[in-house]
């Protein structure tokens, strides 16, 4: 017997919810490394030089932020 069968309806889709909130955070996650690294680090070495660093910090935390205003925009139209 599996833990889907010892769950409420609701118990159920919070779990599914959950589920699908964290592939998407990962998603989020990949998808912000890769476009950072490539927009930041032009040629790998063995470790970042400050300005890479300060390029891959500020890439994040634009990345976060029009993630922000896309999930609020999202979530205001009633979709």
């Amino acid at each position: 017997m599996d833990a889907s069968s010892t769950m409420t309806p609701e118990q159920f889709a919070t779990a599914v919810q959950q589920q699908a909130a964290l592939q998407l955070y990962q998603q989020l996650a990949a998808t912000l490394s890769e476009k950072c690294y490539r927009a930041c680090v032009p040629k790998p070495g063995s470790r970042l030089e400050t300005s890479e660093k300060t390029c891959l910090r500020k890439c994040a935390q634009n990345y976060l932020e029009v993630v922000a205003i896309v999930r609020d925009a999202y979530e205001a139209s009633d979709v």
